[in-house]
C-alpha cells in the first residue's frame, strides 16, 4: 500500500498523459469547482446515506480520491475500511481533510496511480466520481474497470453501477449568433491583417485567406463547446445513444461508441446543434440491490452541474418543423494523439413527415407543378459545391423517368407536341392508374423548361440519356415553336411565347446534339426583334429590357453556333448590362439589384469576353448580404431564402471564381471554391454525352 517512488513519480510527472490530464487535479481550485456542485455532491451523499447496506462494515475502495469527500463519507456512513487512492499530490491535501474530520483511522490514503496499487484485499463497493464532459472525456472510466477487475468482489457493487450518454436537437440563437461573431470578428481581423502586412512589410499574405477562412470556420463554427443549456433549448426529446453496465462492461466497450439515432422535432423550429449530456445511477448490484436507487443527471431539465452539456453546432441552423426526424449516426472514437479527448463525429439527415409520401412542405406546395424545376436548382446547387453524393442519385433518376411522356402507345399522333418531361409528380396520368383512353388525359402535357431541368439533370447524375426519348422530344420541339415569328411556348397550347422558351428549345437541342427541330432562321429573326434602343433585349418584341432575357438570347445564340447573325454591337449589350450593376445587378432599369442577376448579367458579360468589367468584390458583397442566418440566400437581403435564388447566387460565384479574365482585386476577394460552370446551359459542367457513350462502350468491350 505505498505511496509511488519519488524516482516513478518524477519520470511519471515529465509524461504526455501527466501534463494533458492528471496535472491540474493537483490543485485545490480544481477540486473546488467540484465540491461547489450541489447536484454532483447531493447524488453521492444520498447515493451513500440511503444505502448502508452496501456501506455498513465493508471496504471500500476510492479511485481518484481528490479531496476525500467520498473516502470520508463512505467512512462515516460505516465503512470498516476505505482505501482511497489518488494519483496527483492532491493527495497530500487529501490526508489533511480527511485527518481533520476524525476518519484517518478508517481511511488509507495511497499517492499512485490505480495501476500500479496494491492492496491488501478484495472490497465490497468500488466508488469513483470519473465522468468527464459528455461521459467519456478523460478516459478515466479505463482505470475504473481495471481497478474493478482486481479488487472488486464477485458479488461486489459498483458506485455508480450504470452510465448512459443522451443526445437531443437543440436551439440556441444566442450560441449561434455568438459563433457566427466570433467568426467574422476573425475574418474581418484577417483582412486588416493583409492590408497592413502589405503596406508595412511588402508581403501579400493574401494568398492564405481561403485556408485562414477554413481554419476559422473549423474553428468557431464547428467545434464542439461546453455550455450551460436550460429546457427550452431543446426542440424535442432526447434519445439515449449508449449504456453500460459498469459492473460488467469491458474496456473495449467504452473505447468507441456507434449508434444510430433518430432524435424527435416537437416544435417549428431551428435546428442549430445537437446537445449532449449524460445520467448515472446508483442501483447497487444483482446480489445486492440499492435501498434507494439515485440517479446523477447532467440534461437541460435539472439544475447546472460543472459538466455542464457538451454542444455540437450545425452552422448554418437548419429550419425544422413538429412532426420532423433528426437521423442518422454517432461515432465517438478517442483521439489518436490524446487518448483523454474524444472525436465525435455525427452524420444525419433531417427526415419529414412528408418524405412517406410524395407531397411537397409546405412553402412549395402551391409550386407542385414545377417541382422538376425546384429539383433542378437543388441537384444542380449540390453539385456547384461539391455535395452530390448527398442524394440517392439512382433514386432521382428513376424518378426524372417517371416524369417523361413518351407518344401514345396506341396512337402517336394523338399527344404530338406533348412528348418531354411534365413539370411534377401530380400531374397527368401518373397520378392514378394509366388510362385507357388516351383522351381522358387531354392535360398531361410535357413542358420545355422542365424537359431542359429534366436532361441537365439527368446528364449531371451521370446518366448517359438512353431512355430519353430523343425523337418525341424533337418532334414537341418542332410543335411549339411559331414558325411566323420564330417564338417558342412552354406547352403545346394555351401558353404564352417568349424568350425563355427559345433558350430551353436550344439548350435541349445542344445537349441531344440534335438540332432538327428548330428553325434557326426564324428564331435568329424573333431574337432580332427582341433587340431594344437602349442595347438590352426584351422578353417578346416591344418588350421592356430585361437581364434575364438578354441571358436567354445570347446563350441562344451561342449554343446554336448563330452569335455572329445578332444584328447589333456587342458594345452596346455590354454597355446595357454594365449599368445595371448597382453593387449587385438589376434586372431592370429603376429596379433594386436583386441577388439571381448576379448570375443572369454577370453570365451574359462573362459570355461576350466582358467579365472584367464586373466589380466582383462589390457584387459579391452584395451575394454574402442575401445570406440568410440559417441557410440559403434571399433574392434581397433580410428576405426570406428560396432554391432559385440560392443557386443563381452560387451559379455566379463560379463563374466569378474561375473566369480566366479574375482581376488581382477579384482574386483577393475570397470568392468560395464551387465547381466550374457552363455558362451557356447554367449548369456545372458535365462531360460530352458522345464522350460518355465512348467510355461506356469501352467499359462493355
Amino acid at each position: 500500500m505505498a505511496d509511488i517512488t519519488p524516482d516513478k513519480k518524477k519520470a511519471w510527472e515529465a509524461s504526455s498523459d501527466f501534463a494533458n490530464y492528471f496535472c491540474t487535479y493537483a490543485y485545490i481550485y480544481h477540486q473546488k469547482q467540484m465540491l461547489s456542485d450541489d447536484l454532483r455532491m447531493q447524488s453521492y451523499r444520498d447515493a451513500i446515506f440511503e444505502n448502508p447496506n452496501h456501506f455498513k462494515d465493508k471496504v471500500v475502495l476510492d479511485v481518484g480520491t481528490g479531496s476525500g469527500i467520498l473516502a470520508i463519507w463512505a467512512a462515516q456512513a460505516g465503512a470498516r475500511k476505505v482505501y482511497a487512492v489518488e494519483a496527483t499530490d492532491i493527495a497530500v491535501q487529501a490526508r489533511k481533510v480527511i485527518k481533520a474530520n476524525n476518519q484517518d483511522h478508517i481511511v488509507t490514503v495511497i499517492q499512485s496511480k490505480i495501476e500500479d496499487v496494491e492492496i491488501p484485499e478484495k472490497v465490497d463497493v468500488i466508488i469513483s466520481e470519473w465522468m468527464g464532459y459528455f461521459l467519456l472525456r478523460e478516459s478515466m472510466l479505463d482505470s475504473v474497470l481495471v481497478a474493478r477487475d482486481r479488487w472488486l468482489k464477485p458479488e461486489g457493487a459498483m458506485f455508480p453501477s450504470h452510465a448512459n450518454m443522451s443526445i437531443a436537437a437543440m436551439c440556441n440563437e444566442d450560441n449561434s449568433n455568438k459563433r457566427f461573431n466570433e467568426f467574422s470578428s476573425a475574418m474581418d481581423g484577417w483582412r486588416g491583417f493583409v492590408d497592413n502586412t502589405k503596406i508595412a512589410w511588402g508581403v501579400d499574405m493574401s494568398v492564405l485567406g481561403n485556408a485562414f477562412r477554413k481554419e476559422q470556420d473549423q474553428y468557431s463554427l464547428h467545434t464542439s463547446s461546453w455550455e450551460e443549456l436550460n429546457a427550452g433549448d431543446l426542440i424535442g426529446d432526447e434519445v439515449e445513444i449508449a449504456c453500460w453496465d459498469l459492473k460488467t462492461c469491458t474496456l473495449e466497450d467504452i473505447k468507441e461508441v456507434r449508434a444510430p439515432f433518430a432524435m424527435p422535432i416537437s416544435i417549428m423550429s431551428r435546428f442549430g446543434g445537437i446537445a449532449g449530456w449524460f445520467d448515472v445511477d446508483f442501483k447497487g448490484c444483482p446480489e445486492n440491490p440499492a435501498i434507494k436507487e439515485v440517479t446523477l443527471t447532467t440534461s437541460p431539465f435539472v439544475q447546472p452541474t460543472h459538466w455542464g452539456q457538451q454542444v455540437f453546432p450545425l452552422y448554418p441552423p437548419m429550419q425544422v418543423c413538429e412532426g420532423d426526424q433528426v437521423v442518422g449516426d454517432i461515432v465517438v472514437a478517442r483521439r489518436t494523439d490524446n487518448q483523454r479527448l474524444m472525436n465525435v463525429k455525427f452524420d444525419f439527415r433531417i427526415r419529414r413527415p412528408e418524405d412517406d409520401d410524395a407531397s411537397m412542405t409546405a412553402p412549395y406546395a402551391s409550386q407542385d407543378s414545377q417541382r422538376i424545376v425546384l429539383a433542378f436548382f437543388c441537384i444542380h446547387g449540390l453539385a456547384l459545391l461539391g455535395e452530390l453524393e448527398r442524394v440517392d442519385k439512382h433514386q432521382v433518376i428513376e424518378w426524372i423517368y417517371s416524369l417523361q411522356i413518351p407518344p401514345d402507345s396506341h396512337d402517336p399522333s394523338l399527344n404530338v407536341g406533348d412528348c418531354g418531361f411534365r413539370g411534377g409528380t401530380f400531374m397527368g396520368n401518373i397520378f392514378g392508374c394509366p388510362p385507357s383512353n388516351y383522351q381522358s388525359e387531354i392535360y398531361d402535357s410535357s413542358n420545355v423548361a422542365s424537359t431542359f431541368a429534366a436532361i441537365c439533370m439527368l446528364r449531371t447524375l451521370g446518366d448517359n440519356l438512353a431512355r430519353v426519348n430523343k425523337p418525341a422530344i424533337i418532334s414537341t420541339l418542332q410543335r411549339l415553336q411559331n414558325k411566323r415569328t420564330g417564338s417558342f411556348s412552354s406547352v403545346s397550347s394555351g401558353s404564352e411565347e417568349d424568350m425563355r422558351f427559345v433558350y430551353s428549345a436550344c439548350a435541349i437541342s445542344y445537349i441531344l446534339d440534335d438540332w432538327s427541330g428548330i428553325d434557326l432562321v426564324a428564331m435568329v429573326r424573333f431574337i432580332n426583334s427582341c433587340l431594344n434602343y437602349d442595347g438590352g433585349v426584351g422578353i417578346n418584341t416591344g418588350a421592356e429590357s430585361h437581364g434575364g432575357a438578354m441571358f436567354c438570347a445570347i446563350a441562344s445564340l451561342f449554343l446554336s453556333g448563330r452569335m455572329m447573325q445578332l444584328n447589333c454591337e456587342q458594345s452596346d449589350l455590354v454597355r446595357w448590362l454594365v449599368f445595371r450593376q448597382q453593387g449587385g445587378f438589376q434586372g431592370r432599369c429603376n429596379k433594386n439589384p436583386d441577388s439571381c442577376y448576379a448570375f443572369w448579367d454577370g453570365a451574359t458579360l462573362d459570355l461576350l469576353g466582358k467579365h472584367s468589367l464586373v466589380d466582383v468584390p462589390s457584387c459579391k458583397q452584395f451575394i454574402y448580404s442575401c445570406q440568410f442566418l440559417f441557410g440559403g440566400l434571399c433574392k434581397y437581403p433580410d428576405t426570406v431564402p428560396d432554391v432559385m435564388h440560392s443557386y443563381y447566387s452560387l451559379a455566379w460565384l463560379s463563374i466569378a471564381a474561375h473566369s480566366s479574365n479574375n482581376s488581382d482585386a477579384e482574386r483577393a476577394c475570397e470568392l468560395p471554391k464551387l465547381a466550374v460552370l457552363d455558362t451557356k446551359l447554367q449548369v456545372p459542367v458535365f462531360p460530352k454525352l458522345s464522350d460518355t457513350l465512348k467510355k461506356e462502350k469501352a467499359a462493355c468491350k
